[in-house]
């Protein structure tokens, strides 16, 4: 083979912009210039380099802001990957992070929540006491039960709906890719939740009805064997009960409370007490089903779901063998590492594209932490209380709906939502579906506002 000293010079001048991109792309926002310099400086970069080293550039760039959390910059560069290089096969994994991203009203509300504009003292009712214990770093406790909230403001509807028609407009081109991508369910799922979003309810409903059209054998499929089936077939069974013969997920209410929880730990307000209570169950082995149930006996694990009109409130009790009891930290951070130790985690997603979501975390010291769609740079205002016994323990958390959606929840509003419990060396517990270490959005049941009585 002979040696061709351009070319060779050639690529090496390619290698060398790639590296300058990665580079900037390790900036971080309080560097001098940071992500903004990374953007100036992208297509110019790439056009350095052949097609197939430029696409997987910013293909791996665009990853990495978006594990960041910096998912406008990220936008921005999977928009570069896909409207300049879209015969490359990383642009359709391009298409496919925009869909999800333009379909999430999680990733849109935290567009939404801008500079803090006002705080506000809200107070707590209590009965004979008690005092609101708040997320280390979230809030700022006043005059025992008193903390202030923070208000935002919003963009205007014009805004949500080029957000979401951003989805749609994307729809074509990911069904250039073929029936792989156009047929995949996650992405149906999303266009799904996008046509909700833009007020196209009708559309919605045929849309999610030519699917089974085309899948007839997924009509009549038991729940358990397809996760990304089930949720499908939950959105047409929420339109049509009559039109799956089986309920395809779980499904709980959401009661309105008429009176809020002191936040105290012990769960034993009036709210909780008409609460629908949700038993976890222990994930089992076709082979060793007799431990799944000794583990669920030891470890029982309930939680209860209520709201009002400004706060999720959410509660869950864990018991375990006496003599497993840890003392509770003496003060919480942000995001603290919960790996080895027994957690609950919550999964909430509004808009049911089982693709992003928020998830809350606590764990047996009264640790927390939090994430949004994998991010952790997630930070959230909310309220947790936690009481450690020597036979198990409790929690409480008071989630301003401000914070996770910019629409209160009206009656009959569904959201997606799954609990489970890791205990390390013991055994994993769900609510819904199976689950994992990390978390299994198609897995989540259904919780169901209601306003009545």
């Amino acid at each position: 083979m002979t040696y061709d000293p351009a070319a060779a010079a050639e690529k090496q001048k390619a290698v060398q912009s790639r590296r300058n991109i990665e580079l900037l792309a390790n900036i971080s926002d309080s560097d001098f210039g940071g992500v903004d310099k990374l953007m100036g400086s992208l297509n110019t970069e790439l056009k350095k380099m052949p097609d197939d080293v430029a696409a997987r550039t910013a293909f791996a760039v665009g990853t990495r802001l978006a594990r960041e959390g910096k998912w406008i910059e990220a936008r921005e560069v999977f928009g570069v990957l896909t409207i300049n290089y879209p015969g490359h096969p990383l642009a359709v994994e391009g298409f496919r992070w925009l869909t999800r991203y333009h379909a999430s009203t999680e990733a849109r509300r935290r567009t939404e929540i801008q500079q803090k504009m006002l705080l506000k003292t809200v107070t707590f009712e209590a009965k004979g006491g008690g005092t609101i214990k708040p997320a280390s770093g979230t809030a700022t406790t006043v005059g025992g039960a008193n903390v202030e909230e923070d208000h935002y403001k919003f963009y205007s509807p014009n805004m949500i709906l080029k957000w979401h028609q951003t989805c749609l407009d994307l729809e074509p081109k990911l069904d250039a890719f073929g029936p792989v991508y156009s047929r995949d369910p996650a992405s149906w799922l999303c266009f799904l939740a996008a046509r909700k979003q833009v007020g196209r309810h009708t559309d919605a409903d045929t849309f999610i009805s030519d699917y089974f059209k085309h899948t007839p054998a997924a009509v009549t499929a038991a729940p358990g064997q397809d996760l990304w089936r089930d949720c499908l077939a939950a959105e047409l069974w929420l339109v049509n009960p009559t039109a799956i013969a089986t309920p395809p997920k779980a499904l709980v209410q959401c009661r309105l409370s008429e009176t809020r929880p002191i936040l105290d730990g012990k769960l034993d307000d009036d709210c909780w007490k008409t609460a629908k209570v949700l038993k976890l169950n222990a994930t089992a082995t076709s082979d060793k089903p007799e431990e799944a149930k000794a583990f669920g006996e030891r470890y029982r694990t309930e939680s209860v779901f209520t709201y009002d009109d400004r706060y999720l409130y959410i509660g869950v009790k864990c018991s375990h063998p006496v003599g497993k009891k840890v003392e509770p930290v003496t003060k919480r951070t942000r995001d603290a590492d919960l790996n080895g130790h027994d957690r609950v985690d919550i999964l909430l997603d509004m808009d049911r594209d089982y693709q992003t979501y928020y998830r809350f975390q606590i764990d047996h010291r009264g640790c927390l932490a939090e994430d949004c769609w994998g991010d952790k740079t997630w930070n959230p205002k909310y309220h947790a209380a936690f009481q450690a016994t020597d036979d198990g323990w409790t929690a409480e958390l008071a989630i301003p709906l401000a914070e996770l959606t910019g629409e209160k929840p009206s009656h009959g509003k569904t959201w997606a939502m799954n609990v489970s419990r890791f205990v390390p060396g013991a055994g994993v517990q769900s609510w819904s579906g199976p689950t994992d270490n990390d978390p299994r959005p198609e897995g989540m049941g259904l919780l169901q506002f209601r306003s009545d009585k």
